[in-house]
C-alpha cells in the first residue's frame, strides 16, 4: 500500500481501486472464500431483504433497496437476477 502522501497525489478512481485490491489481498491472505462459495443463488432474494433490512443501510454512500442489493450479490457470486427470478417464481433455477 502507498504511503499516505503518495496516495494523495492519487485521483479518487484510482484510490478507490487501491482500496479494493487491498482488501482483496488481505482476503486471500486470511484465506477467505469468495462470496460465491459461501451464498447459494436461490439465497439472494432473501439476502437482498436482510440487508436493505440491515439498520446499517441508511449510512452506507448510495441508496440500494432490495433489488438493488440482491442485484449487487448476483453480480458478485457470477450470478444474474433473471435467475434469481426463476427461483423466486418457484420454477427450477439449478440449471438457469
Amino acid at each position: 500500500m502507498p504511503s499516505a502522501s503518495r496516495l494523495r497525489a492519487h485521483p479518487a478512481t484510482e484510490l478507490a481501486r487501491l482500496a479494493i485490491e487491498f482488501i482483496r489481498q488481505l482476503n486471500r491472505d486470511l484465506a477467505v472464500p469468495p462470496m460465491r462459495q459461501l451464498v447459494r443463488a436461490e439465497d439472494l432474494a432473501l439476502l437482498g431483504q436482510k440487508a436493505e433490512q440491515n439498520t446499517s443501510t441508511p449510512s452506507n454512500p448510495r441508496a440500494a433497496d432490495a433489488a438493488a442489493f440482491t442485484a449487487m450479490f448476483a453480480r458478485e457470486i457470477g450470478g444474474s437476477v433473471q435467475r434469481q427470478r426463476l427461483c423466486d417464481t418457484g420454477q427450477d433455477c439449478a440449471g438457469a
